[in-house]
């Protein structure tokens, strides 16, 4: 069981990883209901929550990111973000939460840029 978001642009949090909170952090407001739902226009502020995002990510990031592109086209891949960076548990969990939030950052981002503006509602 999960919990999504859904509005202009869709997907889900990452279970154990990713708060329902996460559209605040690129400046998205909350509008108090049984779930969230959060508002956006402001490329700017998503820009630089992007930027924070992989900066959190450091020197990891382009592994990362490859990691999770090898995910996407082949979801049987065996190996987790631990054993593949050969880093502790500690450290991938941080990683995996900066990255959960680097991808709906970017999602955001499009929608922003492609429609003038981002509306989110995500399951509490």
């Amino acid at each position: 069981m999960g919990r999504y978001y859904h509005g202009d642009i869709e997907g889900k949090f990452w279970f154990g990883i990713q708060p329902s909170d996460d559209p605040a952090f690129f400046g998205a407001e909350e509008e108090p209901r049984d779930y969230i739902s959060f508002y956006t226009e402001d490329l700017e502020k998503i820009a630089a929550g992007i930027d924070t995002c992989k900066n959190k990510l450091g020197k990891y990031y382009n592994e990362v990111d490859k990691f999770y592109s090898i995910i996407i086209n082949d979801p049987k891949h065996a190996q987790t973000l631990q054993e593949w960076l050969d880093i502790d548990e500690a450290t991938a969990h941080y990683l995996m939460e900066w990255y959960a939030r680097l991808e709906l950052g970017r999602k955001m981002y499009k929608q922003v840029k492609e429609n003038g503006s981002c509306s989110i509602e995500a399951e509490v």
